[in-house]
């Protein structure tokens, strides 16, 4: 201490630095207290908190722009951010804790659930387990197969790969294919019990039909009963003659009585099946129009009092087709007399029309049903040369049908040309292994001939304007009772027919002139929804696909084929103009 100053206080030392002081000591305070001056002096981003602003100068060291603690008001303002961060926390957790909880009760119901599911898995897995095995020995689940038209050889197999795809094992057996064509009988017999049940519980029976047919030089007749269904309908029962019995003493009842006592009251007695039920409410006798047809239904209507006899519309309308086509193949034969002479008579070349269609289905017909046919051969010949063409299928020409001439002239017309083009292509092969048959030459002498071309063409468009049109009245007749329509109905559709065809007889160019062709049962349109339905669905949205296109490009196929044959465009086609022409005035007289 300085003499003479004994007691006195020693002298403050100044302060040096300091928050909101002059860095270089004294009183004088800074202007402010600026953050962002700190940030960038330590190369720090605008956002950075004041924590990371403090560590940062302790690890740089003393900077002396920097303070050295924060003032009070930061701290507390950063105390009370703090303090609610941590209340904000808080909440959160218990938010937290609450969905935890809820979590966990969820859990344990869905684990609950899944048990549950699990037994009754089991059981329905122990069902359907019990329901294959049946249906490996039991007839029930057989006939279900076969009525759904599952062939005999592959059911067996589909019911065991049904149980090795459920329970990922074989099957310790399956039945034999002669147990499953013996279960062909039940459903036979099944069918006729059916059968019998609605002729019995019926009370009248509206008409009775007998058709003929023949598959492989075989005969068969087919019987069938309509009955007035609840719609006001007719339905079409298929009658077999083994479901009548004799009398009552059958096995069959004996047996059915004794196994099943109360359902004998659904059994049909004799007496409920009988055949007067056709004249108690004017029933329809209807036959073809051959010889031994007709004599059946003369004597059933002389046998029932009160029923009616009736033609088939569809067999009447065959029988002028057929007519039609025997005309003009007669007329044909006497205009080429002198070419057909000069052909090579093993070319077996005729002008008959549903000739040349069962050569074309052999040739090319797409399934190759034929051995000696060239169907996959003409597709994938089609594919490399024109792809994208529109190629009709060949009208399946097997049976006796008389409306072939007319409907498989469609595929002659609108293929011929491809036709040809391949014919041309196989005749001028010269190996001995690969010579073109004697049906290929046949089909080419046919194909590049103009009358034929023309037959073809017309026969089609009668096929379009006047055999699909009848053909689809008569069929749905008796489907249209709620529209006042009915079998009778179909002499008017003949009455409007005939007059149409003496207006082409008299003027055969109308044969060509599509409004009148395909109008000629406008009016029965107009008074026939479904009819007019038909209609639009044929001509504006029926499609089939083109010939190799991978995008699935479909066309109005009925619509081309109408444009093609009323309005012409190629060469070939327009010079049958004048023989269509004069083969229509020969076909109207042959119908009329």
């Amino acid at each position: 201490m300085p003499k003479g100053n004994s007691g006195a206080k020693p002298p403050k030392r100044k302060r040096r630095g300091g928050f909101g002081r002059n860095p270089r000591g004294g009183n004088k305070k800074r202007s402010s207290y600026d953050m962002n001056e700190a940030r960038a002096s330590l190369g720090l981003p605008s956002n950075a908190t004041f924590t990371q602003v403090y560590s940062q100068s302790v690890q740089t060291g003393p900077n002396p722009t920097l303070p050295r603690s924060p003032p009070k008001k930061v701290v507390k303002a950063r105390l009370k951010e703090a303090q609610e961060k941590n209340e904000e926390l808080s909440h959160s957790l218990n938010q937290a804790q609450s969905n935890v909880e809820l979590k966990t009760r969820q859990v344990a119901n869905l684990k609950q659930q899944l048990r549950d599911m699990s037994r009754i898995l089991q059981a329905e897995k122990k069902a359907s387990r019990d329901t294959i095995s049946k249906l490996l020995g039991d007839a029930e689940g057989i006939c279900e197969l076969l009525v759904c038209g599952t062939a005999p050889t592959a059911i067996g197999k589909s019911i065991s790969i049904m149980y090795e795809t459920l329970y990922s094992e074989k099957p310790e057996d399956e039945p034999s294919v002669n147990f499953i064509r013996q279960c062909r009988v039940v459903v036979e017999i099944m069918g006729e019990t059916v059968t019998a049940l609605k002729l019995g519980s019926a009370d009248s029976w509206k008409q009775l039909w007998t058709d003929a047919t023949t598959r492989r030089q075989i005969p068969f007749t087919a019987l069938i009963i309509g009955l007035l269904g609840e719609e006001e309908d007719i339905d079409p029962v298929v009658v077999s003659s083994c479901i009548f019995m004799d009398d009552e003493r059958s096995e069959t009842q004996a047996d059915v009585k004794a196994k099943y006592p109360d359902k004998v009251h659904l059994i049909p007695s004799p007496d409920s099946i009988n055949i007067d039920k056709l004249g108690r409410d004017d029933g329809v006798i209807m036959t073809d129009t051959c010889n031994g047809a007709q004599k059946v239904r003369r004597i059933l209507v002389d046998r029932i009092d009160g029923a009616q006899d009736l033609d088939c519309m569809n067999h009447l309308r065959n029988v002028w087709i057929g007519g039609m086509e025997k005309t003009l193949s007669k007329y044909l034969n006497e205009m080429l007399r002198s070419s057909l002479d000069e052909i090579d008579s093993t070319l077996r070349v005729t002008t008959s029309i549903s000739a040349v269609i069962r050569a074309i289905d052999k040739e090319f017909s797409l399934s190759a049903n034929y051995p000696k046919g060239h169907g996959e051969l003409f597709l994938e010949w089609i594919r490399e040369h024109y792809p994208g063409v529109l190629l009709l299928h060949v009208e399946r020409a097997a049976g006796s049908r008389q409306d072939l001439c007319t409907e498989g002239c469609l595929a002659i017309y609108m293929n011929y040309e491809y036709y040809v083009m391949f014919l041309d292509e196989m005749l001028r092969k010269r190996d001995a292994d690969d010579k073109a048959s004697i049906l290929q030459q046949n089909l080419f002498v046919v194909l590049t001939s103009l009358e034929m071309l023309a037959l073809s063409r017309l026969l089609s468009i009668i096929h379009l304007s006047i055999s699909m049109p009848f053909r689809y009245l008569a069929g749905k007749s008796h489907q249209f009772r709620k529209h006042g329509w009915g079998a009778a109905d179909m002499s008017r559709v003949i009455d409007t027919l005939y007059s149409k065809l003496e207006d082409i007889k008299e003027s055969p160019s109308l044969i060509l002139d599509e409004t009148f062709m395909m109008n000629i049962f406008e009016e029965y349109r107009n008074e026939l929804p479904p009819f007019k339905e038909y209609w639009e669905l044929m001509y504006h949205r029926k499609q089939m696909r083109v010939v190799c296109r991978t995008d699935g490009t479909s066309v109005v196929h009925y619509n081309r084929i109408r444009h093609r044959l009323f309005h012409p465009t190629k060469a070939s086609d327009v010079e049958t103009t004048p023989r269509v022409i004069e083969l229509a005035e020969v076909a109207t007289e042959a119908i009329v």
